[in-house]
């Protein structure tokens, strides 16, 4: 094939045909690396995903959720801190109203 007569449009389309992902983001000498079989593309969690194929076990998503932190203290605690601070908070903003 003619590699240096091409546009990097037209290895865009020839790219897409052979269901290259992710070949609009390739610079010309990617695309014929590509095209050309001498590199293989770079495949995204996303990409696997969005073309139905499953991470292998151990893998992490980039869609996992993170693990849910343990309250620090109990409720009562918080709910006391918490008073004491809208308590405090209340107090000064009365104090700089009266000036």
């Amino acid at each position: 094939m003619e590699y240096t007569s091409k546009t990097v449009k037209e290895f865009q389309y020839i790219a897409r045909q052979i269901g290259v992902v992710g070949y609009s983001r390739l610079r010309k000498a990617d695309l014929i690396a590509v095209i050309s079989g001498d590199v293989k593309p770079k495949s995204t969690f996303l990409d696997d995903w969005l073309r139905g194929r499953i991470p292998e076990r151990g893998v992490k998503s980039a869609l996992a959720q993170p693990p849910v932190p343990k309250p620090v203290g109990s409720r009562t605690t918080i709910g006391k801190i918490y008073g004491k601070t809208k308590s405090a908070v209340n107090t000064i903003v009365q104090w700089i109203e009266k000036k």
